[in-house]
């Protein structure tokens, strides 16, 4: 589009992934959200997930 964003499109993580409020950095390559996981105690983190070069995401990773 003339802003320079399109239709948005469903993320395709490895494996279900429950988050909110995600953020994108300037370069498009780093996705910050929050993510809930049962498995963890806190069960809520703050995540980050990079843009792999065959167009799908890391798995989310707890930002320290």
């Amino acid at each position: 589009t003339e802003n320079g964003w399109g239709p948005s499109q469903k993320l395709k993580f490895p494996k279900e992934v429950i988050g909110a409020e995600p953020s994108l950095t300037d370069d498009e390559q780093n996705l910050y959200f929050f993510h809930l996981n049962l498995d963890w105690e806190d069960k809520f983190r703050f995540v980050s997930s990079k843009y792999q070069a065959d167009g799908s995401w890391s798995l989310p990773v707890p930002v320290d």
